[in-house]
């Protein structure tokens, strides 16, 4: 088995169909309402930014928010943290 098949079959949520013995990578996911417009928390234009986060704050709620206030209140990116998503496509790059 090449060593790049390998590496995919212990990537997290890939998945080896022993049918076909090919792996099976997950889905890309997308934000599917509509893109915010402002931050939630300093109120700039998101398009201002190439991505914005939708995530978990020091205060508890969650918010859309601009990388910059994302980095000083925001927890993180993961499960239950915070979701990074591409301004321009809606894909999720992160988290």
């Amino acid at each position: 088995m090449e060593s790049e098949e390998l590496h995919k079959m212990f990537t997290v949520g890939a998945v080896l169909d022993h049918k076909t013995k090919k792996v099976k990578q997950p889905k890309k996911k997308k934000w599917m309402g509509a893109s915010p417009v402002r931050c939630d928390l300093c109120k700039c234009a998101l398009d201002e930014h190439e991505t914005w986060i939708d995530g978990v704050t020091v205060y508890g709620p969650w918010a859309n928010m601009c990388p910059p206030c994302h980095r000083e209140r925001g927890h993180g990116l993961g499960l239950g943290k915070g979701q990074e998503y591409d301004r321009a496509t809606g894909m999720k790059v992160a988290g």
